[in-house]
């Protein structure tokens, strides 16, 4: 698991940056969520939470509300969201292109054998 700050009070070192950083929750771990960003002990991703606000227009309360976090979380996701934007837009082409492929696949007849 890569972790990127520090979480309830554990020392943790940001992988990428080589820095201790103070009472950040975000981690990646290839076993949940496909290894994207997400909220330490939750299985809700960096990108959930940046588009229920950027996309959806909800307030982060509200975020905070519906996903059971705490609003320092929300701005933590959001946060790391900006600051690794061209990560986050590549996560997004990969998911957009592997939704394609998957409703190519299923939207095409099964070819009848004459």
């Amino acid at each position: 698991m890569s972790v990127f700050g520090v979480a309830e009070g554990i020392c943790r070192k940001n992988i990428t940056e080589g820095t201790v950083l103070s009472d950040m929750v975000i981690v990646s771990d290839d076993d949940v969520l496909g290894g994207e960003p997400r909220i330490d002990g939750m299985r809700v991703g960096v990108r959930h939470v940046a588009a229920r606000m950027i996309d959806g227009g909800q307030s982060p309360a509200h975020v905070a509300d519906q996903f059971d976090l705490s609003l320092s979380d929300v701005y933590e996701a959001l946060s790391y969201y900006y600051a690794h934007i061209e990560e986050m837009r590549e996560l997004e082409r990969e998911n957009e292109a592997a939704f394609d492929r998957v409703r190519e696949s299923s939207l095409k007849p099964k070819e009848t054998v004459q």
